[in-house]
């Protein structure tokens, strides 16, 4: 049953020596020693133990090419050893999964408790929220919580300031105006790629394709390739003067702006691919504050890709 459990996550993956050991049976005061600004599974084993051995192994692999969280791992000689008892350990293997906050989120010796106490560590914000479990959830999300977008949950401790932003990004973003929306959101993937906005570009990426893009522009932009033949010369020029205005502000010149006119934008335009820049600049760090990550339904670049090929752990929302 443990090597159909473990092939049913993705598989074995490789040997656990290189995993810190946290102790070999002594009490340990684990919350000293777990991974900064990621979820850590620690995982309480029996190295005598092939089965054990085979079992962790199996899990520290996907958990480990994921990167989403970080493995730790205490050595038992029995559940009677001082580091047990000090845990609450009674059975092994068992993991012990604590979030980015250092809070223990739950223990759990089968792999759907396991993947499910990850999902939920992983998924933790760097700074308080209004959790959709939390019974002020309703007052301020409304009727349906969980289809609360994350970015939006990021501004729930001033539920008002919230809802004016919502209303601003439906009506500025997601309508057209003097750009279409393929044009936005080609603007909100670029934005979120410049300022390695994980979040932003899983996000917009995927819009982006709704949108009547493809996947070979989301790489583009996501490998900040303006050379590529997936951008038509005029979404170039655009794009070139969205680069400069995230990254290099001050350096913006009125030629710049007169090379978009020369390539055919107008002024309306221009100014929306500006606001367009700046509102998703303000998006990313938002984002990046709270620690949010690619969505799980999301546009994933090609390494990423890769990972997820190789491994089933889940990203948060």
């Amino acid at each position: 049953m443990l090597a159909f459990a473990m092939a049913a996550w993705g598989g074995g993956g490789g040997g656990i020596g290189e995993i810190p050991v946290l102790s070999q049976g002594e009490e340990a005061a684990l919350v000293d020693r777990l991974e900064p600004d990621r979820a850590t599974v620690v995982f309480f084993y029996r190295p005598d133990q092939t089965l054990e051995v085979g079992f962790v192994e199996g899990l520290c692999g996907p958990i480990l090419r994921e990167d989403r969280a970080a493995v730790r791992l205490v050595q038992l000689a029995s559940i009677d050893d001082p580091a047990a008892r000090q845990h609450g350990v009674d059975k092994t293997p068992l993991a012990l999964v604590y979030n980015r906050r250092r809070e223990l989120v739950g223990q759990g010796a089968a792999v759907d408790e396991i993947r499910s106490l990850l999902e939920k560590a992983v998924r933790t914000p760097r700074i308080q929220w209004v959790d959709v479990d939390d019974p002020k959830a309703a007052a301020v999300y409304g009727k349906a919580p969980k289809r609360m977008a994350n970015i939006l949950k990021t501004m729930s401790l001033r539920p008002e300031l919230m809802r004016e932003m919502g209303d601003l990004v439906l009506k500025a973003h997601f309508q057209p105006g003097f750009l279409d929306c393929k044009t936005k959101e080609t603007i909100a993937s670029y934005v979120s790629a410049l300022n390695a906005c994980r979040y932003g570009l899983g996000s917009h990426g995927n819009f982006l394709q709704l949108q009547g893009g493809d996947e070979k522009l989301a790489d583009a932009l996501a490998r900040d390739d303006l050379e590529s033949d997936a951008l038509a010369p005029k979404e170039k020029a655009l794009l070139a003067y969205v680069r400069k205005l995230t990254l290099e502000p001050a350096r913006v010149r009125d030629a710049d702006v007169e090379a978009l006119r020369q390539a055919g934008w107008t002024d309306e335009q221009i100014f929306e691919a500006s606001f367009e820049t700046a509102l998703f600049a303000f998006f990313n760090r938002m984002a990046d504050a709270y620690g949010l990550d690619y969505p799980d339904s999301g546009y994933f670049p090609p390494e990423e890709r890769q990972k997820k090929g190789q491994s089933e752990v889940a990203n948060p929302e």
